[in-house]
């Protein structure tokens, strides 16, 4: 009788220990069924249902994530002003630029130029500027049109006066 109540203690401590085996399988496995985005920022589209079986080897994306803290914005300048921003640039730096938004208004952030494209566009004469913008409180999205106000900064010998101080003949001189 002794020998029988030992090999059903040996059983059930292995039972045991195969139970606890499968749970702590379940808590890996389980692991695995919360998919983090490697960077931060917002789910766009969502391309899988929940429930869905998916592998590594899966060619569609599970959700597209972008970064909208800090937007680019691309805008055209006519290559012939190029020159002057290089020069506004080199003297002090920084270009902050003003980005309009759809509604019209300004937006409180500015933006920092920071470079321009390097081919010209035959049709337009314009060349592609890059602006990098913070946008904290994404009003700006990717694909959305706005404008911006680029400063160009004076010519090296240009005399500057206000505009209340110039005066026109009556032939327009």
């Amino acid at each position: 009788d002794l020998d029988n109540a030992e090999s059903a203690e040996r059983t059930a401590l292995a039972a045991v220990k195969q139970a606890e085996a499968t749970v702590t399988s379940s808590r890996i496995n389980l692991g695995y069924t919360d998919v983090t985005a490697p960077i931060s920022g917002v789910a766009n589209k969502q391309q899988v249902t929940e429930g869905a079986l998916v592998g590594v080897a899966d060619a569609e994306p599970m959700a597209v994530v972008q970064q909208i803290d800090q937007v680019y914005v691309d805008v055209r300048q006519p290559a012939a002003q190029l020159e002057s921003l290089q020069r506004s640039a080199a003297g002090g730096g920084e270009l902050p630029v003003t980005i309009i938004g759809a509604a019209g208004k300004a937006l409180p952030e500015r933006g920092q130029l920071l470079f321009s494209g390097i081919n010209v566009d035959a049709r337009t004469g314009d060349v592609i500027l890059r602006i990098l913008v913070d946008n904290p409180q994404r009003q700006l999205l990717p694909g959305m049109y706005v404008r911006a106000r680029v400063p160009r900064g004076a010519p090296a010998s240009a005399l500057t006066v206000p505009q209340q101080a110039v005066l026109r003949s009556a032939g327009g001189q």
